[in-house]
């Protein structure tokens, strides 16, 4: 059977439509339909075509937490937000084959995919280890202290917390460029927050670092600030800073400095969120990165190509896959209505969890398709 997408704007603006064709259950992108064949049309009724989204940096589901999310919900969440993989850091994975979970170590590491934090072992010898086996090492790039997911200063203030310094989030992160360039190891930092944080990885980058680096939707939207409005629906790491610190990485994501963005998705139950200064980290995302994304960055509406690499075409590179929509590819892709609004609530997320400071909010860009292998 073959298929024909007609009336949408490809990404990179190479064509007006997308063929593919499906056979004994597997999609090709083919360049054109054989006369006569029996084909089906779908009609993206002018909205944007883009190749199905990966993510470096997610908590998908913990079967130790099941308040937090289950698979079917976690795999819901999954698909509204557009993905077809996800790199999961512990807990348990969803069963659907799309998630890859990232191994923790300290030494020893293996070829393939790992993380690590800072404390477990010495950094340099693992990422020798990585570097021998041709892997990659994934980590936060920050060191996780009982100081909290604010920023010190007028945030932790007005959460009666310690907070985050800026030396808190680049001392750790100095340790890790250095022992990236040292080892010559591939090293993906999932999210930085600051601009001196964005300054380490351009040096390291020009000085032939294998660095990659994410930042997440909310440090492209929010600030410390938004703590007073938010909560602890604003506790992350790294934390939230200053509006010079978020025009900074958003200079860095359109000037190509900043390779991805990273969901961050740490679904937690409400319980988990109470408390002085809301006693856990970690946001509900991965249904809203790419709404969050067209809503406080409309310039990224004139700049479809920018989102297909920051939220496809590179991030599947990094983890190995280089996956894209060439002839002979899985026919993967997201079909997004640009303009579509949604209120953000919890009768329109996937995800049994609602600690996200989009909660009640109108994002754009929420009527999205996602196909996997053409369905």
């Amino acid at each position: 059977m073959f298929y024909k997408v007609k009336n949408c704007i490809m990404y990179d603006g190479s064509r007006k439509g997308l063929l593919f064709s499906v056979e004994n259950g597997i999609s090709r992108i083919v360049s054109e339909i054989p006369e006569g064949a029996e084909t089906k049309v779908i009609d993206a009724k002018g909205a944007l075509l883009f190749p199905a989204f990966t993510d470096i940096g997610a908590k998908c589901y913990d079967s130790s937490r099941i308040s937090r999310e289950s698979p079917e919900t976690a795999s819901a969440a999954a698909t509204a937000g557009g993905y077809r993989r996800i790199v999961s850091f512990g807990g348990d994975c969803f069963g659907d084959g799309r998630v890859i979970s990232a191994k923790n170590v300290s030494c020893g590491a293996r070829s393939g995919i790992v993380y690590g934090f800072y404390g477990d072992g010495n950094v340099y010898d693992t990422l020798c280890e990585v570097k021998e086996n041709g892997g990659l090492y994934i980590s936060a790039g920050i060191k996780d202290t009982e100081n909290g997911g604010f920023a010190r200063g007028i945030a932790s203030k007005m959460s009666g917390t310690v907070g985050f310094s800026r030396y808190d989030e680049c001392g750790e992160l100095a340790k890790l460029l250095f022992a990236a360039y040292e080892s010559g190891a591939r090293v993906h930092i999932t999210a930085i927050g600051c601009r001196e944080a964005l300054e380490m990885v351009k040096t390291a980058k020009k000085s032939g670092a294998a660095v990659t680096v994410g930042v997440s939707p909310f440090h492209l939207a929010l600030t410390e600030n938004d703590v007073a409005f938010y909560g602890a629906n604003c506790k992350l790491l790294p934390p939230l800073r200053s509006s010079g610190d978020r025009e900074a990485l958003r200079e860095g994501l359109f000037d190509g400095s900043i390779d991805t963005v990273s969901s961050l998705h740490t679904p937690l139950s409400a319980s988990e969120k109470s408390g002085v200064g809301g006693s856990q980290y970690g946001l509900c995302s991965i249904e809203t990165t790419l709404p969050s994304l067209m809503t406080y960055l409309p310039e990224l509406e004139d700049n479809p190509r920018r989102i297909g690499e920051i939220m496809a075409l590179t991030p599947s590179e990094i983890i190995g896959e280089g996956f894209s929509l060439c002839e002979g590819e899985s026919a993967d892709f997201v079909i997004v209505d640009k303009r579509s609004e949604l209120v953000i609530s919890s009768n329109t997320l996937k995800s049994k969890c609602l600690n996200t400071p989009f909660l009640g909010q109108t994002l754009l860009g929420c009527n999205l398709r996602l196909y996997l292998n053409g369905k």
